[in-house]
This record gives structure tokens, sequence and C-alpha cells, in this order.
């Protein structure tokens, strides 16, 4: 026996009226929208969902760099759908709509930070430590929480480099640390589960992880077991390979709360298939 779900210490977040860390993973679908006609029809159909959050993907945005216009969704967003709302930019870099560099992903979350009514703000880990630094504080000052990120769509990296990237998101003041990696084989699903039980047990702050694409779905349906906080589903356009729609992603999500001995057993079998090939 490698770990019992019971003895999971809950690391909760209260944002709104949403509790990540409390019960099932939370559910957060994006919106993925080229401009505020397309953003208000999503957040009309994400307002009849099952889904808990909302990841606002400005860079698909034609206007991605333009804070009112940014704004302006972000209103419509909250006012439609009344969910707790998750800003991102996704640079290129990290499998992105759009190429941008540091200083002006610096200062364009900077600036909806401090022109917005902005619930959690993504930040990507690799900005720089400085840059990360300053967005943070700027987040922190309006009571912001900071989901920081790091996402690998060409590999899984080694279950010990993922556990020390999500390591050094908590030392640079992430309210949540969340990383999704691209898997080859089996042995990497396994690798990013193992690295998620392990680091569930080692941070004081929540965690959130997936493998993507098909043969990394499993990952998003057993956080409870593994400790992933937030599983990302779709409401129309997916923004990632390997999401599962909104409203099947919580029919399985109860089913694996409900059949928690047997989801545990597989998520005790990955990690002990993990644990033998580091051997």
């Amino acid at each position: 026996m490698i770990f019992r779900k019971a003895d999971r210490q809950m690391k909760k977040l209260h944002i709104g009226n949403i509790v990540i860390g409390e019960g099932l993973p939370k559910v957060c679908v994006p919106i993925v929208a080229e401009d505020i006609d397309e953003i208000r029809n999503q957040a009309v159909k994400i307002a009849d969902s099952s889904a808990d959050l909302v990841e606002f993907r400005i860079d698909f945005l034609n206007k991605s760099r333009d804070i009112e216009n940014i704004l302006n969704g972000l209103k419509i967003i909250k006012d439609i759908t009344n969910k707790c709302v998750i800003v991102t930019f996704r640079t290129g870099f990290e499998g992105g709509n759009e190429e941008i560099s540091r200083d002006k992903y610096e200062k364009l979350i900077i600036d909806i930070l401090e022109n917005g009514n902005v619930d959690i703000i993504d930040v990507e880990m690799f900005t720089g430590d400085e840059a990360v630094e300053r967005i943070v504080n700027a987040a922190h000052r309006r009571n912001t929480k900071v989901i920081m990120s790091n996402h690998d769509f060409q590999k899984t990296p080694d279950s010990e480099e993922i556990i020390k990237r999500l390591e050094k998101m908590e030392s640079l003041r992430a309210d949540i640390a969340k990383i999704a990696v691209m898997p080859k084989d089996k042995s990497d699903v396994d690798r990013l589960i193992y690295a998620t039980v392990t680091s569930d047990k080692c941070l004081a702050i929540p965690v959130v992880t997936m493998s993507m694409g098909e043969d990394g779905k499993i990952s998003r349906l057993v956080g409870e077991i593994s400790g992933s906080t937030i599983t990302f589903g779709t409401v129309g356009k997916a923004s990632a390979p390997g999401q599962v729609e909104s409203g099947e992603l919580k029919k399985f999500l109860e089913k694996v709360h409900n059949e928690a001995e047997y989801y545990t057993e597989m998520v005790e079998k990955m990690c002990s298939a993990c644990k033998r090939r580091l051997k």
C-alpha cells in the first residue's frame, strides 16, 4: 500500500463561491473566442453547464493585447456565467495561440491585474523569476489568486523534474501549482500520476496536473485520488488535447468518488510501476 486516500491532507483554497481542494476536483472549461460576440455565445452555454470555473484564454482573441477589449470580455463572462474566472494568456512557448516576448507578457498581465476584477490569474513559471515575482506581487496586492503553470506539449519530464517544478512554483508564492505534460506511452502517464501523489503530500498549496491527449485522459479523471484539484473539460471548443465534455467529466468524477477503493488501487498500481522503473 503506497498511500490511503484518508491520509491526504487537503489544502483548501476559497475563491468566490468555490473551495478548491474540497470534495471532487473542480471542473474548469475554456472560453476560446476571437471576439466579443463569440465570448458572449460561449459564456451563455457555459452558464447552463455543470462547470465550476471558466478559463478565459485571451491569447485566442483577435485583439489579444487590447486591455479594454480583454476587460470587456472578462466582465461579460463573469456577468453571464456567475462563475469564478481564470484569466490566461498562454504563450506560444507553452503551446498557446500567440507568440509574445517576456517583457510584453509581464506588462500585459500586470495591466490586466491593475485594471480588472480578476479572480485567478495564470502565470507561466518560466517567464523568469524576477518577472514572476513582480506579477505575483501585483496579483496578491489585489487579492487575486495565482495559478502558476508549466506546459510541455512535447514530452513528459522525469517524475523528479515534475515535482521540482511544482515545488518551485510554491517557492515563487503561487496559490495553485499546475503542470501539464504530453505522454508518449503509458509509462509517461504513470510517471505524472506518481509525481502528483508525491507533490500532493509535500506541497502546502493545491496541485493541478494532467497528462494530455487520449493516453493521458485517466489523469484528468482520478484527481480526487491522486491529489489533482482542478480538471479541465469542455463546453464546445477544447483548448488542449484530451479534454472531456464537462457533463461527462462530472459524471466520471462522481463515479471515481463512489468507487474510490477501485480507483485508489488503480492509482497505487500506476505509482508502483513508476517506482519500479526508477530503481
